[in-house]
């Protein structure tokens, strides 16, 4: 060990005796500084504006366009600097047979060179740790977690940078030759895990030499094992083979020899690091202030309850527009994106099935269908052969129900259940579906039973008035059937004979009215102890009134209005009360809105018996009023000078044991034509989602939410984050150039 910490001292001496270790350095300082000051610089701006700020240290230091990201993608072109001459200037000036000669190993020098750049590279994570520490004056509660695994894991990635970089100087004479040799070894090694995907076995091989997205984890506040052994192994396999070379010329052997010592060792390293890459030997230790990179304690206990193997079958449709990512070239990007469910479930298996079929609304059904399956086949770099026909896919499946889409079929044992892609932004399953998915594996689908026979709002149909998109529009993730419901559509026999266990039944806005027969079936259900929602339109009152006879709340006749400046004045901005927010778990967002159109108001009867009954919508005291007369239609200017302002009950639930009932002003709440709303911002999905987990005594959606964040406020002020600016971009640097100066004058004298 003395012999490695000489021959390392020797090489940071030549390192600090040369300009161009402190050009590095005060390059970086003065870049990362920029960097971070610029950060902080938006986010005052956005604070400033009165925007809400939320989880900054997350936004500010992680994800793709965060502060370490940013680094990340600039220190690479520093290390072939450092390292191009580390070797190579020994073989171009000749001393590297003196070294060779001399009784040090060639092991030995190698690991002290080596541990000289280690040394230096920790230069880089101090300057970064003040960076860091300069920002947690910054930021009102700072999570350190993310700072201390982005630390590492770029430090992980110097480490490997640096070994990449010895052995390319070991390879030439030539100084600008090894620099360049280490660029292109760092670009090949990023490129080729997009490399024979379309090879289950290369792809393997590929995929784990790839340093791509090797730091994610680190830089969003999580540790993995199989990345951190994948830098280890890199750096065993890149040093061990520096080693090898060096010691060409002390024993001699033939070519083949060579060439298959240098396979051995690169495929013993490689074998190794696929192993440590299995999910069962996969690691992970998340140091985010709320486990942020974790699944919450919510969707664990329901993994914790799964007795039995876990499949999952994706069936693609090429000629959707997600198929491509069930190919193979997009396999491992499309199975990373379940890594977090696989970190619990390491023994879950995959398949795939690809196959195509007509895609309503995303294709023309004149086009001939084979034709464009060929083509888009080709287009995929897919055998054709390996796709299946409509109807080879209907012997395997029935996908009619999922619209020949793309989807998966999650397997426990002998049941399944769905479990889709999206048409948004993030198009896979997040924790919230996957969780419920996987919970109705143990515990049975709340059934939402919607009343049919006398023109209610129905459940499925697309048109305006109708809730498909709130609950059964599948590629929309907010839809109460990707959250664990079963939305069915019944008639009154139904109700009284058939299978009544619903989690509610929801009678919306009916335009006949019940006979009496009728009404005395729904009376039944109440008194029976079911759970009930009933929706209504102004002069619809009559039609709902009769079935809240027995009950203490009426429809009031008449409707609800509010003044706006540039909105309809039938357009009610309802809010829910404090104490419901916290209950029923509503967004706490300022301007939370709930928007009516064309809503009337609830009223409570003074004696309430055994009901517990408790407003949860109510209009605004100070613009809204009631009124009998339809003036929806009238200009606000013309509206007399005094109205008499009041706040109206527009939605209202009553209890009583474990019974729950709703009573609502408006039938368009949750209407397809509300949910399109784009004049004001509204969160009436979000409103429903969280009634109908009430009636579901809260076991649909699974509930995923975490403590807010704490580091949700800039401390300082603009003018501070300038003098940081000037400290890391400035006074530092040129502090650092005058330290260097003096050492390499004081060297250059002697």
């Amino acid at each position: 060990m003395t012999k490695i910490f000489r021959v390392a001292k020797l090489e940071l001496q030549i390192l600090f005796y040369s300009p161009i270790a402190w050009v590095v350095l005060i390059i970086f300082m003065i870049q990362g500084g920029m960097a971070l000051a610029d950060s902080l610089f938006a986010e005052e701006t956005s604070q400033q504006l009165a925007y809400e700020l939320s989880n900054l240290t997350n936004k500010i230091f992680a994800g793709k366009l965060g502060f370490f990201s940013t680094i990340l993608r600039k220190i690479y072109l520093y290390i072939p600097l450092l390292t191009m001459g580390i070797i190579s200037r020994e073989i171009s000036s000749g001393s590297i047979k003196l070294i060779q000669s001399s009784p040090v190993t060639n092991l030995q020098v190698v690991l002290g060179k080596y541990l000289a750049l280690l040394l230096y590279g920790f230069g880089f994570i101090v300057i970064l740790g003040g960076l860091v520490l300069t920002a947690g004056l910054a930021v009102d509660h700072m999570d350190y977690g993310y700072m201390v695994s982005a630390l590492l894991g770029i430090y992980l990635l110097i480490a490997a940078y640096s070994a990449i970089g010895l052995l390319m100087s070991s390879l030439t004479s030539y100084q600008i030759v090894a620099a360049i040799s280490t660029l292109a070894v760092l670009a090949a090694l990023n490129y080729v895990g997009v490399l024979a995907q379309g090879n289950e076995v290369l792809r393997e091989v590929t995929y784990w030499l790839s340093l791509a997205g090797r730091t994610d984890h680190f830089i969003n506040g999580m540790i993995s094992s199989k990345d951190a052994l994948y830098f280890i192994l890199v750096i065993i396999m890149f040093v061990g083979l520096t080693v090898m070379k060096m010691g060409e010329g002390r024993v001699v052997r033939s070519s083949v020899a060579q060439v298959l010592r240098y396979v051995a060792f690169i495929g013993v390293v490689v074998v190794a690091g696929y192993v440590s890459s299995i999910p069962q030997f996969s690691k992970f230790l998340d140091l985010s202030r709320f486990q942020a990179n974790t699944l919450t304690s919510n969707s664990k206990a329901v993994i914790s309850q799964l007795d039995q193997p876990v499949h999952m079958t994706t069936y693609a449709n090429i000629l959707h527009p997600h198929g491509r990512l069930a190919t193979l070239k997009w396999r491992k990007f499309d199975e990373k994106q379940f890594e977090q469910l696989t970190r619990f479930i390491p023994s879950m298996t995959n398949s795939y099935v690809l196959y195509y079929d007509h895609v309503p609304v995303y294709a023309d059904s004149s086009v001939n269908i084979l034709d464009r399956a060929q083509k888009a086949a080709l287009a995929l770099g897919l055998d054709f052969s390996q796709v299946l026909s409509p109807e080879e896919l209907k012997r395997v499946v029935d996908l009619k129900k999922e619209t020949t889409g793309f989807v998966r079929f999650v397997h426990h044992g002998q049941d399944s259940v769905p479990l889709r892609m999206f048409m948004d932004a993030q198009a896979y399953p997040s924790e919230s579906e996957i969780a419920s998915a996987l919970k109705l594996f143990v515990t049975p689908s709340p059934v939402i039973g919607f009343l049919t026979g006398h023109d209610e709002r129905s459940p499925s149909k697309l048109g305006d008035k109708s809730y498909n998109k709130v609950l059964l529009e599948l590629t929309n993730r907010n839809a109460l059937i990707n959250q664990g419901f079963t939305i069915r559509e019944l008639t009154l026999q139904e109700l009284e004979h058939g299978d009544t266990n619903l989690a509610v039944l929801v009678i919306a806005d009916p335009y006949q009215a019940f006979t009496e027969p009728e009404q005395a079936v729904v009376k039944r259900y109440i008194q029976r102890g079911g759970n009930i929602c009933l929706m209504s339109e102004p002069g619809k009152a009559h039609l709902i009134n009769p079935l809240l006879a027995d009950l203490p709340v009426k429809i009031q006749e008449g409707q609800v209005y509010q003044l706006s400046k540039d909105l309809d004045l039938d357009l009610v901005q309802a809010t829910p009360p404090k104490a419901m927010v916290d209950k029923f778990g509503f967004s706490k967002k300022k301007k939370s809105i709930i928007a009516l159109s064309g809503a009337t108001s609830i009223a409570v009867a003074p004696l309430l018996g055994d009901y517990h009954y408790e407003p949860i919508l109510l209009s605004n005291a100070t613009s809204s009023w009631k009124d009998k007369v339809d003036i929806a239609a009238m200009d606000a200017q013309h509206l007399p000078a005094s109205l008499p302002h009041s706040s109206s009950v527009m939605a209202a639930v009553l209890t009583k044991a474990k019974q729950k009932i709703m009573v609502v002003g408006d039938a368009d709440i949750w209407s397809n034509g509300e949910l399109s709303r784009n004049n004001l911002n509204t969160v009436n999905g979000e409103f429903a989602t969280q009634l109908f987990k009430w009636f579901s005594d809260g076991e649909f959606p699974v509930d995923i939410t975490r403590p807010t964040p704490l580091d949700n406020k800039i401390l300082v002020e603009r003018t501070h984050i300038e003098y940081m600016k000037y400290a890391w971009a400035g006074a530092l640097p040129l502090l650092l150039g005058i330290i260097g100066a003096l050492l390499l004058i004081k060297r250059k004298q002697k």
